[in-house]
Protein backbone atom coordinates (compact mmCIF):
# COMPACT_ATOMS: atom_id res chain seq x y z
CA UNK A 1 0.00 0.00 0.00
CA UNK A 2 1.29 3.47 -0.77
CA UNK A 3 0.52 7.07 0.06
CA UNK A 4 1.31 10.57 -1.17
CA UNK A 5 2.77 13.47 0.78
CA UNK A 6 2.34 17.02 -0.46
CA UNK A 7 4.26 19.87 1.08
CA UNK A 8 1.85 22.77 1.61
CA UNK A 9 2.49 25.64 -0.75
CA UNK A 10 0.25 28.50 -1.76
CA UNK A 11 -0.11 28.58 -5.51
CA UNK A 12 -1.31 31.87 -6.98
CA UNK A 13 -3.15 32.24 -10.24
CA UNK A 14 -1.51 33.11 -13.51
CA UNK A 15 2.14 32.12 -13.18
CA UNK A 16 3.27 28.50 -13.62
CA UNK A 17 4.78 27.20 -10.37
CA UNK A 18 6.31 23.94 -9.28
CA UNK A 19 4.81 21.71 -6.62
CA UNK A 20 6.77 18.78 -5.18
CA UNK A 21 4.90 15.58 -4.35
CA UNK A 22 6.68 12.80 -2.50
CA UNK A 23 5.15 9.36 -2.90
CA UNK A 24 5.76 6.31 -0.74
CA UNK A 25 5.22 2.74 -1.87
CA UNK A 26 6.22 -0.79 -1.15
CA UNK A 27 5.92 -2.55 2.14
CA UNK A 28 4.71 -0.02 4.71
CA UNK A 29 5.71 2.80 2.36
CA UNK A 30 9.42 2.35 2.99
CA UNK A 31 10.35 3.16 -0.60
CA UNK A 32 9.72 6.65 -1.95
CA UNK A 33 10.10 8.85 -4.97
CA UNK A 34 9.48 12.46 -5.88
CA UNK A 35 7.31 14.04 -8.55
CA UNK A 36 7.80 17.64 -9.52
CA UNK A 37 4.66 19.06 -11.10
CA UNK A 38 4.36 22.32 -13.00
CA UNK A 39 1.00 23.81 -11.98
CA UNK A 40 -0.83 26.80 -13.41
CA UNK A 41 -3.95 28.05 -11.65
CA UNK A 42 -6.31 29.77 -14.05
CA UNK A 43 -8.11 32.82 -12.75
CA UNK A 44 -11.83 32.72 -13.54
CA UNK A 45 -12.84 36.33 -14.30
CA UNK A 46 -16.11 38.04 -13.42
CA UNK A 47 -18.09 38.42 -16.65
CA UNK A 48 -21.19 40.21 -15.36
CA UNK A 49 -22.82 41.74 -12.28
CA UNK A 50 -26.59 42.17 -12.02
CA UNK A 51 -28.70 43.80 -9.33
CA UNK A 52 -32.33 43.16 -8.37
CA UNK A 53 -34.42 45.20 -8.19
CA UNK A 54 -33.17 47.82 -10.64
CA UNK A 55 -35.40 50.53 -9.14
CA UNK A 56 -37.26 51.11 -5.88
CA UNK A 57 -39.47 53.76 -4.30
CA UNK A 58 -39.31 54.12 -0.52
CA UNK A 59 -40.83 56.36 2.06
CA UNK A 60 -38.28 57.94 4.37
CA UNK A 61 -37.25 55.35 6.96
CA UNK A 62 -38.25 52.33 4.86
CA UNK A 63 -35.75 49.92 3.36
CA UNK A 64 -35.52 47.51 0.45
CA UNK A 65 -33.38 44.40 -0.01
CA UNK A 66 -31.00 44.55 -2.97
CA UNK A 67 -29.36 41.37 -4.25
CA UNK A 68 -26.34 41.25 -6.53
CA UNK A 69 -25.46 38.28 -8.70
CA UNK A 70 -21.85 37.81 -9.80
CA UNK A 71 -21.15 35.69 -12.88
CA UNK A 72 -19.39 33.33 -13.58
CA UNK A 73 -20.65 31.37 -10.59
CA UNK A 74 -17.13 30.02 -10.09
CA UNK A 75 -15.33 33.36 -10.49
CA UNK A 76 -12.08 33.46 -8.54
CA UNK A 77 -13.01 36.73 -6.77
CA UNK A 78 -16.78 37.21 -6.27
CA UNK A 79 -16.37 40.10 -3.80
CA UNK A 80 -18.20 43.34 -4.58
CA UNK A 81 -18.10 46.98 -3.54
CA UNK A 82 -21.36 48.78 -2.74
CA UNK A 83 -21.80 52.55 -2.97
CA UNK A 84 -24.30 55.37 -3.37
CA UNK A 85 -22.26 57.95 -5.26
CA UNK A 86 -23.25 61.61 -4.94
CA UNK A 87 -26.67 61.20 -3.32
CA UNK A 88 -26.15 63.66 -0.47
CA UNK A 89 -27.15 61.15 2.24
CA UNK A 90 -30.60 60.38 0.86
CA UNK A 91 -29.96 56.60 0.84
CA UNK A 92 -27.77 54.61 3.23
CA UNK A 93 -26.66 50.99 2.81
CA UNK A 94 -26.76 48.34 5.53
CA UNK A 95 -25.66 44.72 5.77
CA UNK A 96 -28.53 43.67 8.05
CA UNK A 97 -32.29 43.75 7.59
CA UNK A 98 -32.77 45.85 10.74
CA UNK A 99 -30.53 48.52 9.13
CA UNK A 100 -28.21 48.76 12.13
CA UNK A 101 -24.86 47.80 10.55
CA UNK A 102 -23.86 50.31 7.90
CA UNK A 103 -21.77 49.06 4.97
CA UNK A 104 -18.28 50.38 4.42
CA UNK A 105 -16.66 51.07 1.06
CA UNK A 106 -14.45 47.98 1.44
CA UNK A 107 -14.96 44.96 -0.80
CA UNK A 108 -17.26 42.37 0.72
CA UNK A 109 -18.68 38.96 -0.04
CA UNK A 110 -22.13 40.22 1.04
CA UNK A 111 -24.41 39.96 -2.00
CA UNK A 112 -27.70 41.01 -0.34
CA UNK A 113 -27.81 44.40 1.36
CA UNK A 114 -30.51 46.83 2.46
CA UNK A 115 -30.97 50.35 1.11
CA UNK A 116 -32.77 52.68 3.50
CA UNK A 117 -34.37 55.99 2.54
CA UNK A 118 -32.92 58.59 4.91
CA UNK A 119 -34.43 61.76 3.47
CA UNK A 120 -36.62 62.86 0.58
CA UNK A 121 -34.78 62.67 -2.72
CA UNK A 122 -33.13 60.02 -4.81
CA UNK A 123 -29.91 58.12 -5.14
CA UNK A 124 -28.39 55.40 -7.27
CA UNK A 125 -27.05 52.34 -5.50
CA UNK A 126 -24.08 50.87 -7.35
CA UNK A 127 -22.53 47.44 -6.96
CA UNK A 128 -19.28 46.69 -8.77
CA UNK A 129 -17.02 43.69 -8.99
CA UNK A 130 -13.88 43.89 -6.87
CA UNK A 131 -12.22 41.84 -9.62
CA UNK A 132 -13.17 44.20 -12.47
CA UNK A 133 -14.81 47.56 -11.70
CA UNK A 134 -16.20 47.73 -15.24
CA UNK A 135 -18.58 44.93 -14.26
CA UNK A 136 -21.24 46.81 -12.32
CA UNK A 137 -24.98 47.29 -11.91
CA UNK A 138 -27.22 49.97 -10.42
CA UNK A 139 -30.57 50.46 -8.72
CA UNK A 140 -32.35 53.83 -8.79
CA UNK A 141 -33.81 54.49 -5.32
CA UNK A 142 -36.36 57.26 -4.88
CA UNK A 143 -37.76 58.59 -1.62
CA UNK A 144 -40.51 61.06 -2.51
CA UNK A 145 -41.29 63.98 -0.23
CA UNK A 146 -44.28 63.34 2.01
CA UNK A 147 -46.57 66.31 2.42
CA UNK A 148 -48.68 66.70 5.51
CA UNK A 149 -51.72 68.90 5.23
CA UNK A 150 -53.13 70.16 8.48
CA UNK A 151 -56.79 71.04 8.79
CA UNK A 152 -57.54 74.39 10.40
CA UNK A 153 -59.10 72.62 13.39
CA UNK A 154 -55.79 70.84 13.99
CA UNK A 155 -53.73 74.03 14.17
Amino acid sequence: MGFFELTAKQVTSGTPQTVTVTYHYGEKGKQSGTLILLVTITKVPVTNVTLEPTSATLTTGDSVALTATVLFNNATNKNVKWSVPEDGGKVNLFSDEACKIELTTEATSTLTIYAKGMAAGSGTVKVESDDNSEKAATCAVRAPMTLMIARPSQM
